[in-house]
């Protein structure tokens, strides 16, 4: 277990989505009647939390907001750090109007509930690209994700794009 957990967020980490994930997300695709989603999150200007007000700070930061994650997620869900502020949420058998009306409400929720440590206030901003799940590609999902998040950060950070 503590192989595929991140230690900070307790969230699974990068290895068990690559594997342990990838066979699930393949098992779903037997029901062509569902639909699956793969969102990859990037906490906007993280580098800047660190270094302003120091990774003891910046550790709250990504703490927080995998809480605010796994409040999202639903029993089948899975949801992952994959490394410094990348994050990544894979919704089983959602329709895409639940998915975006779920990472819409995040962006606002983040935005409205800055994190406190140390008597210091910060307010998380995140962009978001999301994918379908095409018979349990998971690869090409986090392909076509990447592709989007980095849309969204080039379109103003703070942003969910879900098409190209």
């Amino acid at each position: 277990n503590l192989a595929m957990r991140d230690s900070l967020t307790g969230l699974y980490n990068r290895r068990f989505l690559l594997e342990e994930a990838a066979n699930q997300v393949k098992s779903w695709s037997s029901d062509q009647h569902q639909n699956h989603w793969l969102a990859l999150l990037d906490l906007d200007s993280f580098k800047n939390i660190n270094d302003s007000f120091g990774h003891d700070f910046g550790d709250a930061v990504l703490k927080s907001f995998a809480q605010h994650l796994t409040v999202l997620a639903g029993d089948k869900d899975i949801v992952a750090r994959l490394g410094g502020d990348e994050f990544c949420i894979v919704f089983c058998q959602r329709e895409e109007d639940q998915v975006v009306k779920i990472l819409e409400e995040l962006l606002q929720t983040i935005q409205s509930s800055p994190v406190t440590h140390d008597d210091e206030n910060q307010t998380m901003k995140a962009s978001i690209g999301v994918a379908p799940l095409r018979d349990g590609n998971l690869a090409e999902a986090l392909k076509t994700a990447d592709l989007r998040l980095y849309s969204a950060k080039r379109t103003g950070r703070g942003q969910l794009v879900f098409t190209d």
